[in-house]
């Protein structure tokens, strides 16, 4: 497509485009000057669509659009086009929504200035948002702006928008209308499984949960003060203040047992994000957690229920929330007396131990499941009184058949922080602990040496391109497709929410170096 200049004289769009990502010149100024001289102008509604609709293609085109653009002052332009669209149309109000979801999106961190302009746009959807949903409930325009102020509090966690980000965490409007929604849509019950993505309130349900956990990730630093996390684990009372989002745990466990799969697995992020905070400020403050038996128990029913689940990011999720609630060391008698006699952790505990020692005997539902039930077996054998049952299910007979088993092939990071366990709690006897000792350190070997190989190749790779470190390529543009409709931006905004837990206990061979480390100093 050809862009007409000067009257008659004609550019090709993709010239333009490749100027603005390449930075070094005034290209990417003078666009962002030309949509705010058509704002501020009121030019017609058809130009501003024209330079937005362009700004969205050139991003799709060369994400490093987006820095260049932020660094120009777009964020200035997308305020002038905001407190602009009570005249605009809504598909004019979500193109301009989209090319902001796309430059959010797609920019690095350091490149944000924290400046007033994005506190400014913040400020007005949020108004944009409450005002809406009061009258027309939860439209298409309303959810693009859920998704806006999602990727501000994400952008948040890597110290970028911190003012905007508090207007978004500390704005009581936007918290009871948030409220409100979850309070309809939970007091639905049972009936919640009717409503999928597809359903009116099963799409406004995923995307307010999915502003929720990056809400959760950046409450800790938006408040002025510190966060009772143990306020989110017991119901409501009427002390406690309405000043924030308040989906407790017993309520997340509502959709993640009724919902559909969609809802599952973004409460089960949710719940997995509040337990954490929850462990981490027990870990360090020492404080016990008030909350009755049963009420703990019910949300462990939930849990346990899912460790079977379709979607292994579920299974994940509810794997490490149930061995987060069995290392916490203020359990009482009665609690620990449940968990000795809960058969379903033992009908987990011999999936696994069938899938290491026999794999050909294991149940094939469970064969992509071991990864998330191994966390929930580190967790017992941990326990002050380890029950009973676990000792019959790792005899001797099936620790010889899980070492025999192994190959330095078949090692991963799992199996072997469950052997560390196991070791620790003196399930080994010394001709196995030097049996499988001879295994690991064959592995050890093998990854050292892998190691060290990709070592020299960096090296090798650094040293012949450090004289065009400088240099633009558009190769070397990373994997990108700019989002361009709502069933897009809730696919993109769940992968962002899984990638998170994927980057902290994914990370393949350095984990499981790490681990092999820690078994050895066992």
């Amino acid at each position: 497509m050809d862009v007409v200049v000067h009257g008659s004289q004609t550019i090709n769009e993709k010239v333009i485009v490749e100027l603005v990502a390449a930075g070094h010149n005034h290209v990417a100024a003078i666009l962002v000057s030309l949509l705010i001289e058509l704002v501020e102008q009121e030019g017609h509604k058809h130009d501003i669509v024209v330079v937005v609709n362009f700004m969205e293609k050139a991003i799709d085109i060369f994400p490093a659009t987006s820095d260049q653009l932020c660094l120009h002052g777009i964020g200035n332009a997308i305020r002038a086009l905001y407190y602009k669209s009570d005249h605009y149309s809504p598909q004019t109000f979500m193109a301009i929504s989209l090319v902001t979801f796309n430059i959010l999106r797609s920019v690095h961190p350091k490149v944000l200035s924290d400046n007033e302009a994005w506190v400014a746009v913040t400020i007005k959807l949020i108004d944009c948002l409450v005002s809406t949903v009061v009258v027309h409930g939860w439209t298409h325009e309303n959810l693009i702006v859920i998704g806006i102020l999602s990727l501000i509090l994400h952008h948040y966690t890597n110290n970028a928008l911190v003012e905007a980000s508090k207007t978004i965490v500390l704005n009581t409007s936007l918290v009871s209308t948030i409220n409100s929604t979850i309070d309809t849509a939970f007091s639905k019950g049972p009936a919640l499984t009717d409503y999928d993505e597809g359903a009116n309130i099963g799409e406004s349900l995923i995307f307010v949960l999915l502003l929720y956990y990056f809400y959760l990730r950046s409450l800790h630093a938006a408040l002025p003060g510190p966060v009772e996390w143990q306020n989110f684990v017991g119901p409501l009372n009427s002390q406690q203040s309405l000043t924030a989002v308040s989906i407790h745990c017993h309520d997340l466990c509502r959709p993640m047992h009724f919902g559909s799969p969609s809802v599952k697995l973004v409460s089960s992020y949710c719940l997995l994000e509040l337990f954490t905070r929850l462990s981490y400020q027990k870990s360090r403050e020492h404080k016990e957690l008030n909350c009755s038996t049963g009420f703990l128990m019910s949300i462990m029913a939930v849990l346990e229920g899912l460790v079977f689940f379709s979607d292994i990011r579920v299974v994940m999720n509810c794997g490490l929330c149930v061995s987060m609630v069995l290392g916490w060391e203020n359990l009482d008698l009665q609690e620990k007396r449940m968990i000795a006699k809960n058969y379903w952790y033992r009908l987990i505990v011999e999936e696994i131990a069938l899938s290491l020692a026999a794999p050909c005997l294991a149940s094939k539902s469970f064969f992509n499941h071991h990864k998330p039930a191994v966390h929930v077996a580190v967790a017992l054998p941990k326990l002050d009184n380890i029950p009973l049952w676990l000792r019959t299910v790792f005899d001797d007979s099936f620790i010889s058949g899980i070492i025999g088993n192994l190959g330095a092939r078949k090692v991963n990071s799992d199996m072997v922080l469950l052997f560390r366990e196991l070791l620790i709690s003196d399930f080994f006897k010394a001709d196995q602990i030097a049996s499988l000792n001879h295994v690991l350190r064959i592995k050890r070997k093998i990854m050292s040496f892998s190691f060290h190989l990709i070592l020299l190749a960096c090296r090798k790779y650094m040293y012949s391109n450090s004289t065009q470190e400088d240099s633009w390529d558009e190769h070397a543009e990373k994997k990108f497709t700019a989002v361009h409709d709502l069933r897009e931006v809730r696919v993109y905004l769940i992968h962002l929410m899984s990638s998170q837990l994927s980057m902290k206990s994914e990370n393949g061979d350095m984990r499981l170096l790490e681990e092999l480390e820690t078994f050895f100093r066992s």
